[in-house]
């Protein structure tokens, strides 16, 4: 038996329902709240994924102008990291590292290995290709 979809929207709801008490009874309810309280709701999605800082941030939105945004000010996020994160934990679970799906449906999954030797990337999740564009050192 195939284990039945759950949208990560939902999975979201569920996360804000138990950890921070809060029921939205629609999406355009969900929708107006992320609107009309920015520092709730990117934190809620900050911490809903656990995005990891070696430093705090010390404000959600410092800066509420757009163009000029200024979000998470004082984190240090590493995208690298926080992408391959659970590679380890799916391959002991025995699953893909990472599943993509192209705008046509097909799927494609790599493995542990196929994620660290053939993307350039050690096992401590640093880039180890030494190509340089031209006029980039």
């Amino acid at each position: 038996m195939t284990a039945l979809f759950v949208p990560q929207i939902r999975l979201y709801q569920d996360w804000l329902r138990t950890q921070r008490g809060l029921v939205f009874d629609d999406y355009d309810a969900l929708w107006h709240w992320s609107v009309t309280d920015l520092d709730a709701f990117w934190q809620s999605v900050w911490d809903y994924f656990e995005i990891a800082s070696p430093t705090p941030h010390h404000a959600v939105l410092a800066t509420n102008r757009m163009p000029g945004a200024q979000w998470f000010p004082g984190a240090q996020v590493n995208y690298l990291h926080q992408v391959l994160r659970h590679v380890e934990p799916a391959h002991a679970a025995g699953m893909p590292a990472i599943v993509a799906c192209n705008e046509r449906g097909q799927r494609r999954t790599l493995d542990r290995k196929s994620v660290a030797q053939g993307k350039g990337v050690d096992p401590g999740g640093r880039r180890t290709t030494k190509k340089t564009r031209p006029g980039v050192r």
